[in-house]
């Protein structure tokens, strides 16, 4: 996840092995962080934003929606064009209701109503029975358990944060070499 205070600099180690990047929508260098990364081959998604803002301004790929339940839905409901709409959910219920909905990606993440444990459950739980690809989200400390979730990516959330990008990223391929088994 691209925070206001990354900057160019933090991507360099990661945009080889980065699928897609969530960036704030009120970015100061949006413009300049969507062009580096599209150079990379890395797909934009903007956080906090609406699915009006997919392609404006900042060239973005889609929107991760977060908010209330209605906000997400509404994201969903005013989605247009090719981007993709990605939502967070906190329960099975919500989980279902979006993917119904048309999410094209369902984000897991530990939140004010969802512990670590948790939300790696609700991830395991719904990438065995639904085809809407799962995000699990969290931090580098718990990458073993993101991994294990069997969701189709993994979002490390503090990763650009991470003083050793490399020793970061082999942490992350070991998560995953295990998880494969």
């Amino acid at each position: 996840m691209i925070k206001p205070h990354h900057t160019l600099d933090h991507l360099a180690p990661f945009t080889e092995t980065a699928a897609a990047a969530v960036v704030d929508a009120v970015h100061a260098d949006l413009r300049d962080l969507s062009a580096a990364l599209h150079a990379a081959g890395v797909a934009v998604l903007l956080r906090a934003g609406t699915a009006e803002m997919i392609g404006q301004n900042a060239n973005a790929d889609g929107v991760h929606a977060s908010g209330s339940l209605e906000a997400r839905q509404e994201a969903l409901r005013s989605r247009g064009g090719d981007g993709s709409v990605g939502v967070i959910a906190q329960n099975r219920h919500e989980a279902m209701l979006l993917g119904e909905a048309g999410a094209d990606y369902i984000w897991f993440t530990a939140g004010q109503d969802l512990s670590s444990a948790e939300a790696v459950e609700l991830c395991a739980w719904w990438s065995t029975l639904f085809e809407v690809p799962a995000v699990m989200a969290g931090p580098l400390s718990e990458v073993e358990d993101l991994c294990a979730t069997g969701a189709d990516f993994i979002a490390v959330t503090d990763l650009l944060d991470q003083r050793d990008g490399a020793a970061a990223l082999e942490r992350v391929s070991a998560g995953l070499g295990e998880a494969a088994g």
